[in-house]
């Protein structure tokens, strides 16, 4: 890890609220990629038991201490958490007993340099939370099949690792090779999924724990008592979730 000493910017810019140091220079971990510098994140004890649920960043609040927090939402909700990580640690720590990275999204339309720039600040923001204590297993996502150069970068061979299965039927087939580079890239230890399940042809390939997408059960939920709302008669109970 190396720590900056101000030689390049002002003290203040680290201090001022707000903070100006929006590519986070004070503090860079090394790692073995040294083309784009990507950080190694480390490898992080599961709690036993495992949480019951996993709640997206936005509706964090609304569950009780004790469920684990994943990011698989729009990258806008959580822009913050990587302009002010400080503010977070010690809710993390608190009440989270195990995190998924934060996941910034890598888009196979864009330049290269981006889909680079988003992978280094999910490895960077990952490897700093657990420099402050807080259990954080890296995740994983891709572009298309010129990404996987460098999407794996930074994850040591044989860790736990997590990714979210929203989205892969739009993808199609290119979310399948995605997952099985993943798989012989890295070689997990064991994956967590949040969303529907994988399938068979998929699910061999490596040890999977699947916990379900809260947000769209929330979702689809409000969308069937709406539909009720319309109809002219009748009532009916709802669990919502």
């Amino acid at each position: 890890m190396t720590i900056k000493d101000g030689t390049h910017y002002k003290q203040t810019w680290v201090t001022q609220f707000g903070t100006f140091d929006a590519l986070h220079r004070e503090c860079l971990f090394d790692g073995e990629d040294t083309l784009h510098g990507i950080p190694d994140v480390l490898r992080v004890p599961l709690p036993h038991p495992l949480p019951k649920a996993f709640i997206d960043w936005p509706h964090r609040r609304s569950f009780p201490d004790g469920t684990g927090l994943h990011f698989f939402v729009d990258d806008y909700q959580f822009e913050r958490v990587w302009n002010h990580p400080h503010w977070y640690v010690n809710e993390f720590k608190k009440r989270h007993p195990l995190l998924f990275g934060i996941d910034f999204s890598i888009f196979h339309d864009t330049p290269r340099c981006m889909q680079v720039w988003q992978t280094y600040r999910t490895r960077h923001l990952c490897r700093w939370y657990q420099e402050q204590g807080v259990a954080m297993i890296p995740t994983v996502s891709w572009g298309d099949a010129n990404s996987f150069e460098f999407v794996f970068l930074g994850i040591p061979k044989g860790s736990v690792i997590a990714l979210s299965t929203v989205g892969r039927k739009s993808a199609g087939e290119g979310w399948d090779e995605g997952y099985k580079s993943t798989i012989d890239a890295i070689d997990p230890e064991l994956v967590f999924i949040v969303g529907p399940r994988l399938g068979d042809d998929l699910e061999r390939l490596a040890q999977v724990h699947y916990y379900d997408n809260h947000r769209k059960m929330r979702s689809d939920a409000v969308r069937r008592i709406e539909r009720m709302k319309r109809k002219p008669s009748g009532k009916a109970a709802f669990d919502l979730l």
